[in-house]
């Protein structure tokens, strides 16, 4: 595994320019950018359009707690400590180590074809349900893969 340094030479370099990105459980997107004069990422998720700033000591927290992990390493639950910023992070490092290669399997389970029928339900589910949405998606994301295990 590379060591730090070599890691954030490819993001400097890699994030130069506005790149748009996913993160890998919710498959939310958003733009990363490097800011030379700060040392850092800001990252912009559209969703909300709010920029988040990933300092170089965040990114490093990150980085030497994923070489760590034996199970999931791009699992966002297990950086919680370290920063708020860890989906946008694991994002930008599967970037860096993979070049975004997806490693989802093409055909889809039962439960993601579903997804779009439950969210077209979250309307009529108010009243019943008392997580809000974005917890039970990401709640079934795991669910999923954790099946597929």
């Amino acid at each position: 595994m590379m060591d730090f340094e070599s890691v954030w030479v490819q993001v400097r370099n890699r994030y130069s320019s506005e790149t748009m990105l996913t993160t890998i459980s919710t498959r939310r997107e958003f733009k990363a950018v490097y800011d030379g004069s700060y040392d850092e990422i800001i990252v912009m998720p559209l969703s909300t359009k709010m920029p988040r700033h990933i300092t170089k000591k965040d990114f490093q927290r990150v980085w030497e707690k994923f070489v760590k992990v034996e199970v999931n390493p791009y699992r966002p639950g297990h950086y919680q400590r370290e920063t708020q910023n860890a989906s946008y992070t694991l994002a930008l490092i599967r970037e860096i180590l993979e070049g975004g290669v997806q490693k989802h399997p093409a055909k889809i389970s039962r439960e993601r074809a579903d997804l779009p029928e439950l969210e077209h339900m979250k309307g009529s589910l108010s009243g019943i349900v008392k997580l809000p949405w974005d917890e039970i998606e990401e709640k079934l994301e795991k669910f999923v893969e954790e099946g597929r295990r």
